[in-house]
């Protein structure tokens, strides 16, 4: 289960709904349909056909209390951090760090994985919303995720297998692993095989919506636009583990 946002009722309580919060400000906007972020809120591409500007009601710390408080507020933090596109290189990579490598920790203790669990969130799910932000960002990173990030997480693997075989899982394990790797480097990682299927490994994984290029560069996207804009897609309950 994602987060579930916090709104107010009648008599001012805060109260759950299904949809998670938004980590980005009011005038950020959403999908036209509704969409689950797993509360990372995170503002896609505007300039798509199918976005519309749509008001949605800001959370802030005020709707957290007790422990959740200074998580909420560090991992929204940290998270922007590593997808805003004006991050510069060395904050964006201690960000992505604390994100991807297990047991990082934060000046405070913290670390990604119970920072997620303690909001309710499952930390692959975040993980690959992240991925997708860099890509609709399009922040192509320098340089691999380090060497001990976790890896291609088992959730997308049958989906992957099924998309297209065995070529298809290598090419996703090494667009998680380099978010944004050039596709002539991409190339040569899988010189062993022959164009044709090079080719075609990754024109049946784009037409699934698992991967994406941007500038030549490509990027393991988990979900593609088209089915995010479906009114009855959910991010966290399109991922099944």
């Amino acid at each position: 289960m994602g987060i579930a946002e916090l709104t107010r009722d009648a008599g001012g309580t805060a109260v759950a709904s299904p949809i998670p919060p938004p980590l980005l400000d009011d005038e950020d906007f959403i999908p036209e349909h509704p969409f689950d972020f797993d509360g990372l809120g995170l503002a896609l591409e505007t300039s798509k056909p199918y976005y519309a500007q749509v008001h949605v009601p800001d959370v802030t710390e005020d709707d957290y209390a007790g422990d959740q408080l200074p998580i909420y507020t560090e991992l929204r933090k940290t998270i922007r951090t590593a997808v805003n596109i004006n991050t510069k290189w060395k904050p964006r990579r201690k960000a992505l760090e604390w994100c991807f490598v297990p047991e990082q920790q934060l000046a405070s203790g913290v670390d990604f994985r119970n920072a997620c669990l303690a909001l309710g969130a499952r930390p692959h799910v975040i993980q690959a919303r992240i991925q997708h932000q860099l890509f609709t960002s399009n922040i192509a990173l320098p340089e691999p995720l380090p060497f001990l990030a976790i890896p291609f997480p088992e959730a997308f693997t049958n989906e992957v297998l099924m998309t297209a075989w065995e070529l298809g899982l290598r090419f996703c394990k090494y667009l998680w692993t380099w978010p944004g790797i050039r596709a002539d480097l991409m190339r040569d990682m899988l010189s062993d095989v022959s164009l044709e299927d090079f080719r075609d490994a990754a024109d049946k994984l784009e037409k699934a919506g698992l991967i994406g290029m941007r500038l030549g560069c490509w990027f393991f996207i988990a979900r593609g636009h088209d089915r995010m804009a479906r009114r009855s897609f959910s991010w966290s309950k399109s991922i099944l583990d």
